[in-house]
C-alpha cells in the first residue's frame, strides 16, 4: 500500500508542477504584453522611459522562472515514471483529481479500519498464533491421565473342542479396567517455556491495542485534513477571483494612467499565485482524500485493486 500512496502522491506532485508551469507560461504572456504596452505608452510620451526597465526586469524575472518550472515538471514526471517502472515518454493527459467532495463519517472509518488496516490483520494473525502456543505449553505443565479398558471372551474346559463350543456360547466374560497417571518431570524447562509464550502473547495484545490507537488518530486526523482542504478550495476561489477582477481593474487604471507599472505588476503577481494556489487547493484536497483511504485500508479498493493470495 505504501507503493501505491507513493504513486499516488507523486501523480498529484506531476499535477501540481504543471499547474505551476502553465501559471508562469501564463505570467509570462502577461508580463510580454505589459511590456509592449509600456514601449507604446513610452513612444507616446504617457510614461517615463525608466518604466520600461521595470517592464523588462518583470519579464526576465518570469522567463526564469518559467525555467524553473520546466526543470521542476520534467523531474516530477520522471520520479513517478520510475515509481511505474515504465519509460519516461508522455506525460498524464488529464490532471484533474478525481475526487469529488464528500461526507466522511468518523465512526465508520474508524470500524473500517479496525477491520481492513493491514498491520491490525498482521497483529490478530500472529496473536491467534500465540494463543495457540500458550495453550500447547500450558497442555505440557498438567499430567496425563490415562484410561485403558478392555472385554473378552474365554472357554476353559478339558477338551479343545469342549473350550471352542464354549467360546461360541459366550464361554465366561472377561471384563479390565486400568488407570494410568504421568507427570512430567521437565516442569522448570514447561513453565519457563509456558511464562515467554504468555509474554510473548501479551506482548503483541499490547501491540494490537497500540496500533488501534494510533490508527483511530490518524482517522480522525485524515477527516480533519480532508475537511480543511474542502475549506481551503473555496477560500482559494475566492481569492483567486478578487485578484483576478484586480488585475483586470488594474490594466483598465494602467491604461488610464491611474496607476503605475509596479501596481500593475503586483496585480499580475498575486493573479497569478492566487490561480496557481486554487489549483494546488483542489489537488491537496484529493491528496487528503487518498491518505485516508491508506489510513483506514481502503486505498487499494479506491482503485479495485485486488491482492491475489
Amino acid at each position: 500500500m505504501d507503493t501505491v500512496m507513493d504513486i499516488i502522491d507523486q501523480y498529484y506532485e506531476v499535477c501540481y508542477r504543471k499547474a505551476v508551469l502553465k501559471g508562469a507560461e501564463f505570467a509570462l504572456d502577461l508580463s510580454t504584453s505589459v511590456l509592449e504596452e509600456v514601449k507604446l505608452k513610452i513612444k507616446e510620451g504617457l510614461l517615463p522611459r525608466v518604466d520600461i526597465y521595470e517592464a523588462e526586469a518583470d519579464l526576465s524575472k518570469r522567463e526564469t522562472e518559467l525555467e524553473t518550472a520546466q526543470a521542476e515538471y520534467s523531474k516530477a514526471l520522471e520520479r513517478l515514471w520510475f515509481l511505474l517502472g515504465g519509460n519516461t515518454e508522455g506525460e498524464p493527459s488529464d490532471c484533474q483529481p478525481v475526487v469529488e467532495r464528500v461526507s466522511l463519517v468518523l465512526e465508520n472509518y474508524i470500524k473500517i479500519a479496525h477491520e481492513r488496516h493491514p498491520e491490525v490483520l498482521r497483529l490478530k494473525e500472529e496473536l491467534k498464533s500465540k494463543e495457540v502456543m500458550v495453550g500447547f505449553y500450558k497442555n505440557a505443565l498438567l499430567p496425563e491421565l490415562d484410561i485403558t479398558t478392555s472385554v473378552g471372551v474365554g472357554g476353559v474346559a478339558e477338551r479343545r473342542g469342549e473350550a471352542l463350543d464354549l467360546l461360541r456360547e459366550g464361554g465366561d466374560r472377561n471384563w479390565a479396567i486400568g488407570v494410568s497417571l504421568s507427570l512430567p518431570l521437565e516442569r522448570g524447562v514447561d513453565k519457563a517455556r509456558y511464562r515467554k509464550a504468555v509474554f510473548e502473547k501479551e506482548k503483541v495484545e499490547t501491540s494490537l491495542e497500540d496500533t488501534l490507537k494510533k490508527i483511530e488518530l490518524q482517522v480522525k486526523e485524515g477527516i480533519l485534513d480532508y475537511n480543511l482542504a474542502r475549506k481551503r478550495i473555496e477560500t482559494a476561489g475566492k481569492l483567486r477571483e478578487a485578484t483576478e477582477k484586480r488585475y483586470e481593474a488594474g490594466r483598465e487604471m494602467f491604461a488610464q494612467g491611474l496607476v503605475g507599472i509596479n501596481d500593475l505588476l503586483r496585480y499580475q503577481k498575486d493573479y497569478i499565485d492566487a490561480t496557481v494556489g486554487e489549483k494546488k487547493a483542489v489537488l491537496d484536497s484529493a491528496r487528503a482524500y487518498y491518505r485516508l483511504q491508506r489510513v483506514s485500508g481502503l486505498i487499494l479498493d479506491a482503485f479495485g485493486i485486488k491482492l491475489i493470495d
